[in-house]
């Protein structure tokens, strides 16, 4: 699958037309990475999205005795760094490849003009990062109210 066709196959373009996605890929950066290889790390200060090409990362958050959470694992056609992306704070969590990876990256003034002329795209970031929140909210409400058995069925 071409970028243009990975890029229209995103929930946040697919009301782009194919030649708009085109253009957009055209403004990216592609980027290739090994697997076990830190793309972002948490506390970096970066203002871009990442669609993924290829491959497959794991979104990981850890305490200062190194412990590792697994937030969220993502593979070809999902995208990551919209927070960063938007409100330009530093990034919340550090992304790292399972296996080698490609990656889009699309830097901020892109995106911003996208979502500027394209109010069914803004409109997908939106549900996106809701969807993203209410799974944070679940992960929440498992730590919070549920016993160690209950956290384990769930999960």
């Amino acid at each position: 699958m071409n970028e243009s066709n990975i890029l229209k196959s995103v929930p946040l373009f697919s009301c782009l037309t194919a030649e708009e996605c085109s253009t957009l890929c055209d403004r990216a950066i592609r980027k290739r990475i090994p697997k076990n290889a830190i793309l972002i790390n948490q506390g970096d200060s970066t203002n871009s999205l990442y669609i993924i090409v290829s491959g497959k990362v794991k979104t990981i958050i850890e305490d200062e005795n190194g412990k590792e959470i697994i937030l969220s694992i993502s593979g070809v056609g999902e995208y990551f760094g919209e927070m960063a992306m938007i409100d330009e704070e530093p990034r919340s969590a550090t992304i790292m490849t399972k296996e080698p990876t490609e990656v889009l990256i699309f830097t901020r003034p892109v995106i911003r003009q996208v979502l500027t002329d394209h109010l069914d795209t803004a409109f997908s970031l939106l549900q996106g990062l809701t969807r993203r929140l209410r799974d944070a909210n679940k992960q929440i409400e498992s730590l919070a109210f549920m016993d160690v058995y209950g956290r384990v069925s769930r999960l």
